[in-house]
């Protein structure tokens, strides 16, 4: 449950949220997406309660990625990209260049329920960039919310997942993501908003501020350790083994 939680997220700027497990990351993402009321404070989108938008308004302003994306029907890919065009107006050339950036063009008619589930989150994200890609309103205007959205994926493709989560930033949309890639957050986020296990805000600043050993440890309850590059860049951020507890040695396969 979160509590006390004052933050204000800016244009233009990815957002990580960071945690322990049932720290209230997507507890904060609902309210933010207008889902879930707040016992106390208010949630605000620029001027407006997310929660009295109207579904085009809302569809036009607010884009969310969820970490286990499902549907009831049997839809193929390209159907599921399509409807985050409901409530905006068909644009086949928005389909187009979504499932391009998310490299799903060759799976444009294989059944979505028979995907990998990295696969999927690649189809839910294709969906909201079709979903956002409009004229109006500026990009200033629009947020994308995603919980864990590539907590499933390979390498390869969340590296590219969280690099086309930047872009969308620069183009000047809110930009807000929970992840458990601390290493990934580090290196690839602008800001970062890190709460301790009872929903308390720790830290929220830019990234190179909050990913400190001394703020992580404090959230995590456990030692964590940064390793940096000979230029000072973050390369990986990891818990410390416990006393007892051996690494594996090189070359013991």
């Amino acid at each position: 449950m979160l509590d006390g939680l004052s933050i204000e997220l800016v244009p233009g700027a990815l957002t990580c949220v960071l945690g322990p497990n049932a720290a209230g990351k997507s507890t904060l993402v609902r309210l933010l997406l207008g889902t879930l009321t707040p016992r106390r404070g208010v949630v605000r989108l620029g001027d407006a309660d997310p929660r009295t938008l109207k579904p085009g308004a809302r569809a036009g302003r607010i884009a969310y990625i969820p970490q286990s994306p499902s549907l009831a029907e049997d839809f193929c890919v390209r159907q599921v990209v399509e409807l985050g065009r409901i409530a905006r107006g068909a644009s086949p050339a928005s389909i187009d260049r979504a499932m391009e950036r998310t490299e799903l063009a060759s799976l444009a008619d294989a059944p979505f329920a028979q995907l990998s589930a990295g696969q999927q989150q690649r189809v839910a994200m294709a969906r909201v960039l079709a979903q956002l890609d409009a004229a109006t309103p500026p990009p200033e205007q629009t947020v994308i919310l995603a919980d864990e959205p590539f907590s499933a994926m390979d390498p390869r493709h969340a590296v590219r997942a969280l690099a086309t989560l930047r872009e969308e930033a620069r183009l000047g949309r809110t930009v807000v993501v929970v992840m458990h890639d601390l290493s990934l957050a580090a290196r690839l986020s602008d800001q970062t908003v890190l709460l301790s296990g009872r929903g308390e805000l720790i830290a929220h600043d830019a990234t190179s501020r909050v990913m400190s050993e001394a703020l992580l440890s404090e959230a995590f309850q456990t030692p964590m350790a940064i390793h940096r590059s000979e230029r000072g860049e973050t390369e990986a951020v990891v818990p410390v083994l416990p006393a007892g507890v051996a690494a594996r040695s090189p070359g013991a396969d």
